[in-house]
């Protein structure tokens, strides 16, 4: 027999679900970013192209803008599982 969960319940998942779908998002920017300044960081090492260094600059500082991101979203995440977690009647573990 299943049982339904509570508004409240399903709320949650759906929101946790969607948060989850976002972090994976922002971790796949974040993996391009790190390997476009690894790219550009080797190119400018070969051609020391002065043009490439304003690019490179604004690659590093939209990684760190990124990977702030990515942790905020983790703790976002994290509070949402606690306020799930602390439903009365939780049936099912968060998704």
């Amino acid at each position: 027999m299943h049982m339904r969960l509570p508004a409240a319940h399903t709320q949650l998942l759906r929101q946790l679900k969607d948060e989850r779908s976002k972090l994976q998002d922002l971790v796949w920017e974040l993996d391009d970013l790190e390997h476009a300044v690894v790219d550009l960081e080797q190119q400018l090492d070969a051609t020391h192209d002065t043009n490439k260094y304003q690019e490179l600059e604004h690659l590093r500082q939209r990684h760190d803008h990124v990977e702030d991101a990515v942790l905020y979203q983790m703790m976002y995440i994290d509070r949402l599982q606690e306020r799930y977690d602390l439903l009365p009647y939780a049936a099912a573990p968060a998704a």
